[in-house]
């Protein structure tokens, strides 16, 4: 069976300020389509969905005027 492109993997460093042998970097599947354009909405869904000890500042994301990274 084909590989949908909808999916994709977002790698993401989870760092351990406590034991740094304990960071990590973690691959989420996700499906593209079911999220909007900017890496915080996949940083939210997978939060909510995936892995809810995913830490990230959101009043810090929503701050910003313009995108600093977006999906293509």
């Amino acid at each position: 069976m084909a590989k949908s492109t909808n999916f994709d993997t977002l790698l993401i460093y989870q760092w351990n300020s406590d034991n740094s042998l304990k960071s990590k970097l973690q691959d989420d599947h996700i499906n593209l389509k079911e999220f909007g354009p900017m890496v915080h909405d996949a940083l939210i869904k997978i939060k909510n969905e995936i892995n809810s000890s995913l830490p990230f500042d959101m009043p810090v994301v929503r701050k910003s005027a313009s995108p600093v990274c977006s999906q293509r």
